[in-house]
């Protein structure tokens, strides 16, 4: 999974009415997470969780800077191995 794949699954959800700009994404399995760069329209760093489906997309799935990512999903032992992920 590469940042401009999930950059274009970040913008086809229209998650955001302002700019986001991700970078490099950590992925471990079948979830991927990756935080946004600081600019001028998004100044706070974000983390955005990726799942890929059944059918092999990748699928935005929530944000947020402390996810609870076992509630979206991730097994706790994926959970620990992402930035952002509240442990």
């Amino acid at each position: 999974m590469t940042r401009q794949q999930l950059q274009q699954v970040l913008d086809a959800s229209r998650v955001s009415s302002v700019p986001i700009v991700l970078g490099e994404p950590q992925c471990k399995e079948y979830w991927a997470m990756a935080w946004s760069e600081h600019t001028d329209a998004a100044p706070q760093p974000t983390g955005y969780l990726f799942q890929v489906s059944s059918q092999g997309f990748w699928q935005y799935i929530t944000q947020g800077s402390a996810i609870d990512c076992i509630a979206n999903g991730v097994r706790a032992d994926i959970a620990v191995m992402l930035r952002g992920c509240r442990k």
